[in-house]
């Protein structure tokens, strides 16, 4: 028979990495845009009022009356760990074609939430991150966990990223390495120029060229847990630029770079039910 149990709290917060990413370099005086789909019901009516009120452009991001906008239901134990109930709703039914030319009106674009966008994920993400370095944008990919346990349809696009930023989980999959920095390398090995398997409060592991090591992650205070883990990001189009100017060469790939990303992510931590 079923029961009740008692929680503390139930509220409704905007999350994923692409929100979550534009939100940030907007706070660090950037200009960004999101490109996504969202459903035609309430909760896509809650987050194209988040990204209007973060002063985000969202122009690019698409209502499909036929589709749930994506989201997740995040419960976390005393212990503080999370766990995700997903739907990958409207996310999953964003294709190439419905992304359009002025996503590459940028200085940087960033793929957030591969493996979950089902008709982008695969050949069609690598074209689109492929086609952007040609115009010499600067490309980043963030992968989501894969439930699925297709891991492989990320490797097309690896040689056509500037950055790559996996979790552990994600990454051990994605190279049947255990080790961080074994991980990394492989990720690099199989075409991604710079990778930061990213670590939690441990901060990250970063392999590049010009540098191979652990950058380590910042004391905050925590507000609230359940962002960095949410499982559901769509493509997030970033217009590097401060002041409606060029800010000069884009270069996320040094070390104190990684950091200063790693201290504006862990600045604020909100819940992520449903993500973006």
């Amino acid at each position: 028979m079923g029961t009740l149990a008692a929680v503390d709290l139930i509220s409704l917060r905007g999350g994923g990495c692409a929100l979550n990413t534009s939100s940030a370099l907007g706070r660090l005086g950037l200009h960004t845009a999101v490109v996504g789909k969202v459903g035609a019901d309430p909760f896509g009516d809650f987050l194209l009022g988040l990204l209007e009120q973060r002063r985000v452009d969202a122009a690019g991001v698409r209502r499909d009356p036929t589709l749930p906008t994506s989201a997740s239901v995040v419960c976390v134990d005393t212990a503080g760990e999370s766990t995700f109930l997903h739907l990958t709703g409207a996310n999953a039914g964003l294709r190439a074609d419905e992304i359009g030319d002025g996503v590459f009106h940028c200085r940087a674009l960033h793929l957030a939430g591969a493996l979950v966008l089902d008709a982008l994920d695969g050949e069609p993400a690598a074209a689109l991150l492929a086609e952007a370095q040609l115009r010499g944008i600067h490309t980043s990919l963030d992968t989501a966990f894969d439930p699925s346990g297709r891991w492989e349809r990320v490797l097309p696009s690896l040689p056509h990223c500037h950055l790559v930023t996996p979790d552990l989980n994600e990454a051990q999959a994605i190279t049947g390495e255990e080790e961080p920095a074994r991980a990394a390398r492989r990720m690099r090995e199989l075409g991604a120029t710079e990778v930061a398997v990213t670590l939690g409060r441990d901060g990250c592991y970063l392999a590049s060229e010009r540098f191979d090591g652990h950058v380590p992650g910042f004391t905050v205070q925590t507000l609230d847990g359940t962002a960095p883990a949410t499982p559901s990001r769509p493509a997030c189009s970033t217009r590097a630029s401060q002041g409606g100017r060029s800010s000069g060469p884009l270069d996320l790939r040094t070390p104190r770079a990684l950091s200063l990303q790693r201290r504006s992510e862990r600045s604020r931590v909100s819940a992520t039910s449903p993500p973006l």
